[in-house]
């Protein structure tokens, strides 16, 4: 559960004021590569096919850190009408469900994906549910990069929305949180 503590607010042992994330969150919110691609993610959400699955898991890619080396062992793993199919799938059970584990297990199970990048293609479909578990959240607020650190890392930010009296959906809140992070080691502080 998180906590009030007297500097600000805590989500696990990490601590931000109001104010400061309240401006990250803002800076998040108006990120123009975030909404191009969230909007490719509400286009599929409406009329999933192969195809556009396909499509969409290369713009998360491309929008992702590190995500040109993710897409490209894709590529090497997957012929691209095989890695549509399964993407396509798994973006329908998870569609489906309200068990986090039963969302991401598919992702994972695409060899390539890991806990990263299918948090990251689950939180632009449904930023409402989903929120990304990256290496630099991993490290900055200790989840482990495995499923029930993720399950972990989404209830406690659920719970740290609705403690701190949040009105961004958590994938916006944890975009936030990451720009937040970013800026502050960008600036050598820890």
């Amino acid at each position: 559960m998180p906590r009030q503590s007297t500097d600000g607010l805590t989500l696990a042992d990490w601590t931000v004021s109001r104010s400061e994330l309240q401006k990250a969150i803002k800076r998040a919110s108006q990120d123009q590569e975030t909404k191009k691609v969230v909007n490719l993610g509400k286009a599929l959400a409406r009329n999933p096919t192969p195809t556009r699955s396909f499509k969409f898991s290369k713009a998360v890619c491309a929008w992702a850190l590190m995500g040109g080396k993710v897409w490209g062992n894709l590529n090497r793993y997957y012929e691209p009408d095989a890695l549509g199919k399964q993407l396509c799938s798994w973006f329908q059970v998870a569609k489906k469900t309200h068990d986090v584990e039963e969302a991401i297990k598919p992702g994972i199970a695409i060899k390539g994906l890991h806990v990263s990048f299918a948090s990251k293609h689950l939180r632009v479909l449904w930023p409402q549910r989903f929120a990304v578990l990256d290496i630099v959240l991993s490290q900055e607020l200790g989840f482990a990069l495995n499923i029930a650190g993720y399950k972990l890392f989404l209830r406690m930010l659920r719970e740290f929305k609705e403690q701190y009296g949040f009105k961004e959906n958590i994938g916006t809140l944890e975009m936030g949180i990451y720009w937040f992070i970013k800026g502050q080691k960008k600036r050598g502080a820890r």
